[in-house]
């Protein structure tokens, strides 16, 4: 999906900068590929003025019983795209159990006011459909 076409082109107040400088898009590869950003380097950022450019949730649960999602950062201060969000040490990818209290970090931690784009893979698709036609 590429962000550009769900972000606004004008300037949004606070966040000292445009959304349409050209936003890469989460590709499809695995999360060994993102590089890695923490919670301390957000906020440490962001207190240095700089903003987040979008945030991708991705639901990545084997089980369609369980949730399990991973976010995605697109912010002003790195380059190269998305960064997986994780914890420091030892260093792996965060997962989240409850998106509500995910939305929260993210709106309340980060202050961040944009759009939160949801990716659901085609396998949760499919158990998801299933379940609506049984």
């Amino acid at each position: 999906m590429d962000v550009r076409s769900t972000l606004p082109s004008k300037t949004l107040k606070g966040f000292g900068g445009r959304f349409n400088d050209a936003p890469q898009s989460l590709d499809e590869g695995d999360v060994r590929n993102q590089q890695p950003i923490t919670h301390a380097e957000i906020v440490d950022s962001l207190d240095e003025r700089h903003y987040i450019r979008g945030i991708t949730i991705e639901d990545v649960r084997t089980d369609p019983a369980s949730a399990l999602y991973l976010m995605y950062v697109l912010c002003s201060w790195k380059k190269g795209g998305y960064h997986v969000f994780q914890i420091n040490w030892p260093s792996r990818p965060r997962f989240f159990r409850d998106l509500d209290r995910l939305i929260t970090l993210v709106r309340k931690d980060f202050n961040y006011e944009g759009p939160i784009d949801l990716r659901v893979s085609k396998n949760n698709q499919k158990a998801e459909l299933s379940k609506k036609v049984t």
